[in-house]
């Protein structure tokens, strides 16, 4: 399962544009957002004890995409196909152009300044079984 710092390189572009615009009720969101979707750890690791699965082993790993810059991204289509939609939700609609144009811009300098943009994306494989 991935782990919550899925993307983190956007989910901090998206926080700075959102700082930058006093959009904090929008922070939040986004952060609930994450946890609905990627739990911490911990949280799972205690669901499956407490349902009768004993833990043998925990093991991390991590991969990553590229694109070429921020737009590139964005226009992605399993980008647009598996997150884009649900990254929308946690601005208002009167404001999503011009936040994501904003975060596209801050992206963008990212990839011009690194060379490419990259998205990590950490997961772990829990190995286990019923006791």
């Amino acid at each position: 399962m991935n782990l919550i710092d899925t993307m983190i390189e956007f989910y901090s572009s998206m926080e700075n544009v959102l700082t930058d615009l006093k959009l904090d009720y929008c922070i939040q969101t986004m952060r609930k957002q994450i946890n609905k979707k990627r739990k911490p750890l911990d949280q799972y690791l205690e669901q499956l004890k407490s349902h009768g699965f004993s833990i043998d082993s925990v093991n991390h790993d991590k991969f990553k995409y590229q694109f070429v810059d921020g737009t590139t991204m964005l226009n992605h289509y399993f980008i647009r196909l598996a997150f884009l939609d649900s990254w929308k939700t946690i601005v208002p609609n009167e404001r999503q152009v011009e936040i994501f144009e904003l975060i596209e811009n801050e992206l963008n300098l990212k990839s011009a300044k690194d060379g490419v943009l990259t998205l990590s994306v950490p997961f772990v494989t829990i190995n286990c079984k019923k006791i």
